[in-house]
């Protein structure tokens, strides 16, 4: 299956049934979109640093988290991960600014994404960061 036949990622509907195409059929699951910082590359090169940067598709499964990969071009690169519920001890939503940060603990680790308040014409994304907000925030 080619990740990119999906279409943009910023597309809901794309996002849905890219999830499906992967085995997640849950319908009424939060999707936001974030990204992974690599502060060190950007504060070492600049602008270019962001190159360095992971992007995602974050979707709350019934279960777990599934982080669905997409490239600068906004499409799906098909690097996804998922991180089950049972394996987390921690997560958190914290206002940062203009963002959120959503921080993921786990037995073996941290992990840090910056999630974005809104994306202009996604007023998908402002619903389902609200959602969060209210469900992690501690």
């Amino acid at each position: 299956m080619d990740p990119k036949s999906f279409g943009k990622a910023l597309n809901i509907k794309a996002v849905n049934r890219y999830r499906q195409a992967l085995g997640y059929t849950s319908t009424d699951n939060l999707v936001v979109y974030g990204y992974m910082l690599n502060m060190g590359m950007t504060v070492l090169v600049g602008v270019v640093g962001m190159l360095a940067n992971k992007y995602y598709m974050i979707s709350f499964e019934d279960d777990g988290i599934l982080f669905l990969g997409i490239g600068l071009s906004s499409h799906f690169t098909g690097e996804n991960s998922f991180i089950n519920f049972n394996d987390l001890e921690k997560i958190s939503f914290k206002n940062f600014g203009l963002d959120y940060h959503l921080t993921v603990t786990a037995e073996n680790g941290t992990m840090k994404a910056k999630v974005t308040r809104l994306i202009l014409g996604q007023p998908w994304q402002a619903a389902n960061v609200k959602i969060l907000a209210q469900r992690y925030h501690k």
